[in-house]
């Protein structure tokens, strides 16, 4: 803006001293003709005078020389009248001279200035664009010297345009790590009319601070003389993200190299594009046989049967046709040396702006897992024979044995002593039919065998109360309390599960016991469900032995030794009713005074919620 006033007022001084000049010109001709002609008497040679201011009126005013020159060729023409006392022939010439000699030199004059300001609009233009061009320009002589600088150099390199021209492209503007020493070369092609194009380390002469450059040298001539031209783009944020990328790259290969999946990418025509050494090593290729290959016809051609598998019906190729993955298992791919090799694979597409590109197929070699399974399927096969083998011959032979021993016992007449080494084989087949009988409840219920349904958890506890209240030769009481009763969602097991905690508490206690029982309902964070709890006056259950309580062939340090799966039956049941089972002290804080089993099931949707029969919040204490 300072230029442009500057300039505004240069071009104001000018005008005024062209006015100045000009009005000192017409005053000096017009007293030199009167003089020359009126004082000296001399014809011949005063016009010649008007002539200077014409022309130079011409040249500054242009078409306003015209009006000039008709009011000296009026001055002409009234001096001469004034001198001759007539208006002669020669003095009119002289007049039209005049004014011809001015539309001349005005059109000329024009023509010129229209020339000159296209020129320099031209010229302004280009300055406007070369200073408004995204990369630096920078113009050097044939001998290196910066002869002019655009505004974006100024603003790249952080220098003033007074600075510019004493910088060095080698010590002011490039870091060390560049390559100095073959700047001579470069230089001598592009002088030899060869362009070049390389990347830069620059440098900014302000602070120091590097920054990564594309330099582009290239020949020009201005007025005849030859110049270089670089420009100069920073590419900083442009190898940030180039390095961004290969850092992406790096991390994707690596991911691809980090698994034992064998992972591979085809075009839309299922042309190989990318594969991970797991998927090679298991192929048993190398990346040059299998890049840009039809994978369908190198691994995919046959089934597991031999007979041909057809591309059209092959689960990758339609991914790519439907845009849908897929996942298959138990297909073959064949290898290199055309054997096959079970696989679990997936096909999936690859979609970029809702176009399908290609897709990605990743797969496991599962040969040793189905062979684990066959064996396994195998190992069951051969449990469940053994399981029916027990749970029929055994537990028959069992009976057998049952029977003789209580008819023994019922007919011969011998002593109590006697009756013990009866008793106990009895109790051992007991416990052997009940074991018999719990793996085989195991067994259906791992197996789903038996359906769920709703159950009133209050009848399984009134038939459990009903039996264990009567044990021969021990006085057992059991005391129960219901609050409401429950509908769960379980089978004909549930009475198992109380049963078998009932049994426990009897079993494992000395003398008198007594069991306190008790149904209720509770809603909490989990829901509604059903609490039942068993309260026992035993031995209780040290701390250390109640989280392995409920373990597979867990026993605790009680009294009995027994060889059946009851508790671990009854966490299994609870859990397939998706409930829970755990054990607490009956007294809080002290083990030894019995124990509480507590058993926690969701109420059945359906359960109406009905009260118990008492028809209030708690029916009391019923003795049993």
């Amino acid at each position: 803006m300072q230029n442009d006033n500057g300039m505004q007022t240069i071009e104001q001084l000018k005008s005024n001293y062209n006015r100045y000049i000009l009005i000192a010109v017409i005053v000096a001709s017009i007293v030199l003709t009167i003089y020359v002609n009126v004082i000296l008497g001399v014809e011949a040679v005063y016009t010649h005078f008007f002539y200077i201011p014409i022309i130079l009126a011409g040249i500054w005013y242009h078409r306003k020389a015209v009006y000039l020159a008709v009011s000296l060729a009026a001055a002409h023409i009234i001096i001469g009248f004034i001198y001759t006392g007539a208006i002669v022939p020669s003095t009119l010439v002289r007049a039209f001279m005049f004014i011809v000699v001015a539309i001349v030199v005005a059109y000329l004059s024009e023509a010129r200035y229209r020339l000159y300001n296209r020129v320099k609009s031209s010229e302004s233009n280009l300055k406007i664009i070369f200073n408004s061009v995204y990369d630096a320009i920078i113009i050097h002589d044939v001998e290196g010297k910066v002869v002019d600088i655009n505004d974006r150099m100024i603003e790249m390199y952080g220098v003033t345009r007074e600075d510019a021209g004493n910088l060095s492209i080698a010590d002011d503007l490039s870091t060390p790590d560049n390559p100095i020493a073959t700047l001579p070369a470069i230089w001598q092609k592009v002088m030899a009319g060869e362009d070049q194009l390389f990347e830069w380390e620059a440098r900014k002469p302000s602070d120091g601070s590097a920054f990564h450059a594309e330099v582009y040298l290239r020949r020009i001539a201005l007025d005849g003389r030859p110049f270089i031209m670089a420009t100069v783009r920073d590419i900083s944020a442009r190898k940030e993200a180039e390095e961004g990328r290969l850092k992406l790259a790096r991390y994707i290969e690596l991911l691809l190299e980090s698994t034992d999946q064998g992972i591979l990418g085809e075009d839309t025509k299922g042309l190989c594009t990318v594969i991970n050494s797991s998927a090679l090593r298991m192929l048993g290729f190398t990346a040059d046989e299998i890049i840009g290959k039809d994978m369908h016809n190198l691994i995919h051609y046959r089934r597991k049967d031999g007979t041909p598998c057809l591309k059209e019906e092959c689960c990758i190729h339609q991914s790519l046709n439907t845009g849908k993955g897929c996942r298959v298992r138990g297909d073959v791919f064949w290898r290199k040396n055309g054997t096959p090799f079970q696989v679990e694979y997936s096909s999936y597409p690859i979609v970029q702006e809702g176009v399908i590109t290609g897709s990605v197929v990743t797969f496991t070699d599962i040969t040793d897992r189905v062979r684990a399974e066959e064996e396994v399927k195998d190992a069951r096969r051969q449990a469940e024979l053994y399981v029916d083998l027990m749970g029929h011959d055994i537990n028959n032979m069992n009976q057998i044995g049952i029977g003789y021993l209580e008819q023994a016992l019922e007919t011969l007449r011998i002593s109590e002593e006697e009756k013990f080494f009866i008793t106990k084989p009895l109790e051992a087949l007991y416990n052997s039919s009940r074991l018999i009988d719990n793996v085989r409840k195991l067994q259906a219920v791992q197996e789903h065998i038996i359906p769920l349904k709703q159950m009133d958890v209050a009848t399984a506890l009134e038939e459990v109360i009903a039996y264990y209240s009567h044990v021969p030769g021990r006085p057992v009481t059991i005391n129960y309390r219901t609050a409401a009763n429950c509908t769960v969602m379980a089978n004909d097991l549930l009475k198992d599960v109380f049963s078998n905690i009932v049994g426990n508490a009897i079993k494992h206690s000395r003398g008198p016991v007594t069991v306190d029982v008790a149904l209720e309902r509770v809603t909490g964070g989990d829901g509604t469900f059903c609490r039942v709890t068993v309260d026992d006056n035993g031995p209780g259950i040290p701390d250390d032995m109640k989280a392995r309580l409920f373990a597979r062939f867990q026993r605790g340090a009680t009294k009995a030794h027994g060889r059946g799966l009851g508790l671990y039956l009854v966490k299994t049941l609870v859990e397939s009713y998706h409930g829970r089972v755990y054990v607490e002290d009956r007294v809080p804080g002290d083990s030894t005074k019995g124990c509480r089993f507590v058993v926690e099931l969701p109420i059945a949707e359906k359960d109406n919620g009905e009260l118990a029969r008492s028809n209030g919040p708690l029916s009391g204490w019923h003795g049993r």
